[in-house]
């Protein structure tokens, strides 16, 4: 049977696999810059 029997409407939203995409994208050069910007300080405290 379908999801949508059981859940109401709100559960069910329009899918933006480019906006997805894109998120993903940020979120990844967020991530790496955060770490870069970590390893900086460890390497300049020794």
């Amino acid at each position: 049977m379908a999801q949508e029997q059981f859940a109401g409407p709100e559960y069910f939203t329009e899918f933006d696999p480019k906006a997805f995409a894109e998120k993903l994208k940020k979120e990844a050069a967020e991530k790496a810059a955060r770490e870069a910007a970590q390893g900086a300080e460890e390497s300049s405290a020794d």
